[in-house]
């Protein structure tokens, strides 16, 4: 954040830190078009994993914490992508998570339908892809 005045981190987990806003704070929020946006993505708390699974088996969804990370990240990259992108200056969207989170389960929605597709980068250089 300190090499990027446009940057914005979208996390949960942090409270009261500048230019970093929670999931559920983001929603809606079309004032982020032109901002360098950095999605993390953690691992659920053991409570919320819990209450997800019951409110799947509920509902019959056999992917239902895959379909839960679908919906925090599509809600995320919409801050400065499709109808909100920027023509002024172009954007980054970063997302940023552990590989045993990728491994587990945001590699599995590739094969699904999702609206957002997610790229390998390393820490050296970010914006490199790899399949």
């Amino acid at each position: 954040m300190a090499d990027n005045e446009n940057g914005l981190v979208i996390a949960d987990g942090v409270d009261g830190v500048e230019l970093v806003v929670t999931f559920q704070k983001m929603k809606g929020q079309n004032g982020f078009a032109s901002r360098d946006i950095s999605i993390i993505l953690t691992c659920l708390n053991p409570e919320k994993f819990a209450e997800l699974n019951v409110i799947g088996q509920w509902l019959g969804m056999k992917d239902v914490i895959g379909r839960y990370y679908d919906d925090q990240l599509n809600q995320a990259v919409g801050r400065n992508r499709g109808f909100r992108h920027c023509d002024q200056r172009p954007t980054a969207t970063r997302v940023i998570t552990s590989a045993r989170l990728w491994h587990q389960v945001l590699r599995r929605r590739q094969y699904g339908y999702c609206r957002t597709q997610l790229y390998i980068g390393s820490l050296e250089n970010p914006d490199a892809q790899s399949d």
